[in-house]
């Protein structure tokens, strides 16, 4: 059997289209690249984890009149390898991490590719993680991606306006609970809008699920003033789909301030409800009610500490964290420390060098 019998038809078309049109723009202009090496030890429930990666990004940018032209392909080479009691495996594998071509005028841009997603006012219990998998407590900020064709337009009041659309995919994303279908459109949209109080932003999501459809409504609002409050509602109608709850919801409250002790301790605070109803959203019963504490100190300027709990209310299950970065300009020394019900204990420490 050849590789390219191996390889679904769908990822061929796509690395037929990118690669000619990468190879077109990176022979055009200027090309910028980074690198960034990292390697960790990982401890957790008797499973020890070593691992390399290798992150090679490439970027350029052009002016041409009005109009920005902008690029970026990423990808990220990994080296893994476990021991559990008497097994041990080692796994190599490498992909593209973001690809994606941008065209930009003033408060205006198109981005196609394989790109990040985000928004919400939510910092811990997100609703809102829709298309992201981003850990508060991950210095390298790493997260999933969806190809996707995105739309922006900003205003000079700090409005704006966002379309997308992609192409499912079998794999979870975000908080997803059902899988997409595959090579099915999935599209949605943003609108964010200042009032008296801060920001206020609606959004939506449609796709097509394996079994049924998937309506997806979302709610941010945000305030700055002497404390900074937040909150973030999720609700999701599912039509068609057997043996699942019709409507699932999740909101989040959450607020953080700045406490005026010696270098300042950002706490961050956030509760999040998650309920579902079977039939009518008026009968919707509570899931879990969740809480998480975030605690940050820098110590100086290159060394900063943070706490993070977290508490499952209705299962008991509970978590806390402990993590300190050390930051140069082209060096970084993160060490993890957990604690949790599920898995004991766990520590990871990561080195990381930008080039």
């Amino acid at each position: 059997m050849s590789l390219l019998e191996v390889i679904p038809e769908g990822i061929l078309k796509r690395i037929a289209v990118l690669i000619p049109l990468v190879l077109t723009v990176f022979t055009s202009f200027c090309v910028e690249t980074k690198n960034r090496f990292s390697a960790y030890l990982h401890n957790e429930s008797e499973l020890y984890t070593t691992g390399m990666q290798w992150a090679m990004d490439f970027a350029v940018e052009e002016d041409i009149g009005a109009v920005n032209f902008s690029g970026q392909y990423s990808q990220h080479s990994h080296f893994i390898s476990r021991w559990h009691q008497q097994d041990h495996s080692i796994s190599m594998y490498s992909k593209p991490y973001r690809w994606w071509l941008r065209m930009q005028i003033p408060q205006s841009e198109l981005r196609a590719g394989l790109q990040q997603i985000n928004f919400g006012s939510a910092q811990i219990l997100r609703p809102l993680k829709w298309f992201d998998s981003l850990d508060p407590q991950d210095p390298l900020k790493l997260s999933g991606a969806v190809e996707a064709l995105l739309i922006r337009h900003h205003w000079l009041n700090n409005a704006n306006f966002w379309l997308w659309a992609m192409m499912g995919e079998e794999e979870l994303k975000g908080n997803e609970l059902l899988c997409s279908k595959q090579e099915a459109l999935e599209f949605g949209g943003r609108v964010q809008y200042p009032v008296l109080w801060g920001d206020t932003a609606l959004s939506f999501h449609y796709r097509p699920l394996l079994w049924g459809k998937e309506y997806r409504m979302g709610l941010d609002l945000r305030m700055d003033d002497v404390i900074g409050a937040w909150l973030e509602l999720n609700a999701s109608y599912y039509k068609a789909v057997p043996n699942f709850p019709t409507y699932q919801t999740a909101i989040t409250l959450g607020g953080d301030y700045v406490l005026d002790w010696q270098n300042g301790i950002a706490i961050t605070m956030e509760n999040m409800l998650l309920a579902s109803a079977q039939n009518e959203l008026y009968s919707a019963q509570s899931q879990n009610w969740v809480s998480t504490l975030m605690l940050n100190y820098p110590l100086s300027i290159i060394d900063t500490m943070s706490l993070l709990a977290l508490a499952e209310w209705q299962t008991e299950n509970h978590s806390m964290s402990l993590a300190w970065l050390r930051e140069y300009d082209y060096l970084s020394l993160h060490f993890l420390l957990v604690n949790s019900k599920e898995t004991d204990f766990g520590a990871r420490l990561m080195l990381s060098m930008n080039l």
